[in-house]
């Protein structure tokens, strides 16, 4: 998990982060590598977490312009997570397929 929150605070660089802020964003992804850990499900991470907190930020802060980089980022990011889900949704109904199969064709053989 630490890990994963040293990778969160350092993404943030490019943006000109200061070490407090670098400090706040490692403390923000242990909490959301906690939340993924516990649900083991990226939802609770992206899009419900992530997007809102920066949204709330730009509010706060009185700044709504995103940098184009990011709204595409955010983009790619979803369009991974959807064909992700999909290949692991399908993969799934392939092998519970493979699992009743195998078990009609032992069901078969102990007749």
């Amino acid at each position: 998990m630490a890990g994963a929150a040293a990778l969160y605070a350092l993404y943030h660089v490019g943006y000109g982060m200061g070490a407090d802020e670098m400090v706040f964003l490692f403390g923000l992804g242990v909490v959301y590598a906690i939340a993924f850990r516990l649900v083991r499900n990226v939802l609770v991470v992206w899009p419900l977490l992530t997007p809102l907190g920066a949204f709330f930020n730009n509010l706060d802060s009185g700044d709504i312009d995103l940098p184009w980089a990011s709204m595409i980022g955010f983009g790619e990011v979803g369009v991974a997570m959807v064909a992700v889900i999909w290949l692991a949704h399908r993969h799934e109904r392939r092998r519970e397929r493979a699992a009743a199969t195998s078990q009609e064709i032992a069901l078969v053989g102990s007749d």
